[in-house]
């Protein structure tokens, strides 16, 4: 399975949905992480950190079967999800 690992577009947001340790272990239990490049860098986390934790820095998460995000997608986000791939996210229905 493939984990993607996008870059929070929402204004003000620097957390990012998976940490390169989390991103570790997935790849020892058989996940395939695909990160975005600079997707951690808000919260302190490089992209040679994630590379380090086997993760791999690519130039668009949303090819996974799985996508993983803090904050609700945009218009834009959304648009580039394909048909079948599952999302995990705060979707903030009422807001």
């Amino acid at each position: 399975m493939k984990l993607g690992v996008p870059m929070e577009t929402a204004p003000g947001e620097t957390r990012v949905a998976v940490v390169p340790d989390t991103a570790r272990r997935l790849g020892e239990s058989g996940v395939e992480v695909l990160v975005e490049r600079g997707a951690g860098e808000a919260a302190s986390f490089h992209d040679r950190a994630y590379g380090e934790a086997g993760a791999q820095v690519v130039a668009d998460a949303y090819e996974a079967e799985l996508v993983c995000k803090v904050q609700k997608p945009s218009s834009d986000e959304l648009d580039r999800l394909r048909k079948g791939t599952t999302l995990i996210a705060l979707l903030q229905p009422l807001v």
